[in-house]
């Protein structure tokens, strides 16, 4: 079972805990990249699409942002949005894909005009 992040260092160190380079995230743009893609991979946009509005939620200054700089009240929420998108998006990417999981992925891929022979896992 996947823990929690509560902070956004929680976050880097599971992303690059497989990697054999860690990769540096230097704003808040970074993460949310990352973040957006895994959530738009197939098996994870079945069952997830809030990611979809997460760069226009936090706006272009907050993501452009530091990850070392000080953060105000205002920034501690646009960070809890982050986490929120993580810690949904996370599981679903780690989830076994069952036969019925790739059924339901196939589905969705059908629902939203896709070919599901494309389905890339």
């Amino acid at each position: 079972m996947h823990k929690k992040f509560k902070a956004i260092d929680e976050f880097i160190d599971e992303m690059n805990e497989e990697r054999d380079f860690p990769k540096e995230y230097n704003t808040y743009r970074d993460i949310v990249d990352e973040l957006v893609a895994m959530g738009n991979l197939d098996h994870v946009y079945a069952f997830h699409d809030d990611h979809l509005g997460l760069e226009t939620e936090l706006g272009k200054d907050f993501l452009n942002k530091e990850i070392s700089d000080d953060i105000n009240e205002n920034e501690e929420e646009k960070i809890d949005l982050i986490l929120d998108e993580a810690n949904t998006i996370i599981p679903l990417l780690n989830q076994e894909l069952t036969e019925e999981r790739i059924e339901d992925v196939k589905e969705d891929m059908i629902i939203r005009g896709e070919d599901p022979d494309n389905l890339e896992i």
